[in-house]
């Protein structure tokens, strides 16, 4: 009898595995929803920040930056204490959770290295993303460069700087010119 059972088990366990696998392959070859009837996405930038003074100035440099560009900021703010394990377990993860982040320049190789983060020249160099008049990368004390790309610009005269995620590369390089 209970070799019966083991069998029964068995193909019943493999029956199911066949439809969940039929299921599945169904579903991703259909389309789920009409492209040409869905709403254009809301230009939005998510930038990851520690509470605290940083937040509240990047709160008051946002607003102009959103009527400039009419591209809105949303802060994900975490607190100090865990901030820097966030960053770095948000980054190597290949989390899409933020776009720009804060963090210490000595960080900044060893994310560059494992492509967690991106490098900024194609965005410096996008004729329509900086006026040339108002940018100019010599204007900066310093920039992080790792193996001649600059991958971060600081923020004022301490360590942090803000870096890109992979997020935003995917979802503006069929937007960029």
């Amino acid at each position: 009898m209970n070799h019966f059972k083991l069998n029964t088990f068995m193909v019943v366990s493999f029956s199911l595995l066949v439809l969940w696998a039929l299921t599945g392959y169904v579903l991703l070859n259909r389309d789920m929803i009409d492209a040409s009837n869905s709403p254009k996405p809301v230009d939005v930038v998510k930038v990851l920040i520690r509470t605290g003074t940083e937040s509240a100035a990047l709160r008051q440099i946002a607003k102009p930056f959103e009527t400039e560009t009419g591209i809105k900021v949303e802060f994900i703010e975490v607190g100090r204490d865990s901030y820097f394990t966030t960053v770095g377990t948000q980054l190597f993860a290949g989390s899409n959770t933020f776009d720009i982040v804060l963090m210490p320049s000595t960080s900044i190789a060893q994310f560059a290295s494992s492509k967690a983060i991106l490098p900024l020249d194609h965005y410096i160099a996008m004729s329509d993303s900086t006026s040339r008049d108002s940018f100019d990368i010599n204007d900066f004390l310093s920039v992080y460069r790792y193996n001649g790309s600059i991958y971060a610009l600081p923020t004022d005269i301490r360590h942090p700087f803000s870096v890109l995620s992979q997020r935003l590369n995917s979802e503006t390089t069929g937007n960029v010119g």
